[in-house]
């Protein structure tokens, strides 16, 4: 038995999609997905900006560190970025809610 012949410009359509091809089109349909999904997109554009904001305190703080001399690894510079994070949008914001809650000068009528 001899196979039937597919037309040359048919047989691009026969073909199974290789392995990079099925990874390249389960992202093509996540970014479809999260693109259609606004509470996702919120939550991941969140993420991102986190994710993004430590590795740039990291890299500025292990830059400084370096001109003092010290010497890191990606470990550090990890941590010295999530400790800059969390001082900016966590402790002050903390600390600032506890002193405007002290009244320093009370105007009695």
């Amino acid at each position: 038995m001899e196979k039937q012949k597919i037309a040359p410009e048919l047989e691009k359509y026969s073909i199974k999609p290789g392995f990079f091809k099925k990874i390249q089109l389960k992202i093509l349909n996540f970014y479809k997905f999260v693109k259609n999904n606004k509470e996702l997109k919120k939550e991941l554009t969140s993420f991102l900006s986190i994710f993004f904001g430590i590795g740039i305190y990291g890299v500025i703080g292990a830059g400084a560190g370096s001109l003092l001399g010290f010497s890191f690894n990606l470990e550090s510079i990890l941590g010295f970025g999530c400790a800059l994070w969390l001082l900016e949008n966590k402790f002050i914001e903390f600390t600032s809610r506890i002193f405007s809650s002290i009244k320093l000068i009370v105007v009695n009528k």
